[in-house]
């Protein structure tokens, strides 16, 4: 059956519309091929209407408390018309971030999938850990080859997938809640991708790659703000910092472990820093 959103929403849409045409729109039941599509679609703008209410509601709360305590941050001395301009770049790149959701779906409806429905299912608790780890570190590797490679270092790449259009945000009081998202649609989608790929070679419970799935959006917003650093191996906001400031080191995402290992790990100095009030370092 389609839909990990439609299980959520499609009772409701089933109420509004009555069972029959409920189910065949959200393709929940067994209507065939035409269902299914149509399940993908509903599935889809379900998922593009979250994903925007959540952009605004989260960034609008993060401004917030980076304002409250932490008022001399630089994230909160982004112009207004810069903001403007990433709301405007990250409103056109949705349609296609999105899609990851639904690829994932796609993969579980033709059973390319491994994940599983129970922890039983996934070979007891401890088996269960071990395949989240799997899955979170083949994740966090897929990224840190895409970002280095495919959107830093080969030419083609960087032209295909317009990563510089994220990094002309180089300056700290350009990175805030709001620019998080604000990439090329090709480049955000090919960094959410590992999410749906991952799952056809790991088994993990679907619930967790729901957490993965909300936990890649919260950790986003995190890493463009300048408030709350964390030490490595974590992927703070001070080591991506770094990153948009030179244009290079600190590919990982949640992690700098395979930016260690690879040999692009920049550690965050004073001198980095010098420009900034000691409250938000």
């Amino acid at each position: 059956r389609i839909g990990d959103v439609m299980e959520v929403y499609g009772p409701l849409i089933e109420m509004a519309l009555g069972p029959q045409v409920g189910t065949f729109v959200t393709g929940t039941g067994e209507h065939g091929l035409l269902s299914d599509l149509c399940g993908l679609v509903v599935s889809w703008g379900l998922s593009f209407c979250l994903a925007v209410l959540f952009y605004h509601g989260a960034s609008v709360l993060i401004s917030a408390y980076t304002q409250r305590y932490h008022p001399n941050a630089p994230c909160n001395k982004v112009s207004p018309k810069l903001q403007e301009y990433m709301v405007k770049v990250s409103h056109r790149a949705f349609p296609l971030y999105v899609t990851v959701v639904s690829f994932g779906e796609v993969f579980r409806k033709l059973g390319w999938s491994r994940h599983c429905e129970s922890i039983e299912d996934c070979g007891g608790w401890a088996g269960t850990a071990l395949n989240c780890i799997a899955y979170f570190l083949c994740v966090e590797l897929l990224i840190f080859l895409d970002h280095y490679y495919l959107l830093h270092k080969f030419e083609w790449g960087k032209r295909v997938m317009k990563h510089s259009e994220h990094h002309v945000y180089k300056k700290a009081d350009e990175l805030n809640a709001w620019s998080a998202y604000a990439f090329a649609p090709q480049d955000g989608w090919s960094q959410g991708l590992p999410l749906a790929l991952v799952t056809c070679v790991v088994r993990v419970p679907l619930p967790f790659v729901f957490f993965m799935e909300a936990a890649t959006a919260v950790w986003t917003l995190y890493i463009h703000t300048d408030v709350r650093p964390l030490p490595w191996p974590f992927m703070g906001c001070n080591y991506h910092y770094l990153h948009h400031k030179y244009n290079w080191y600190n590919f990982g995402f949640m992690t700098c472990l395979f930016d260690t290992l690879f040999g692009t790990i920049k550690h965050p100095a004073p001198s980095d820093y010098s420009h900034m009030p000691a409250k938000s370092q």
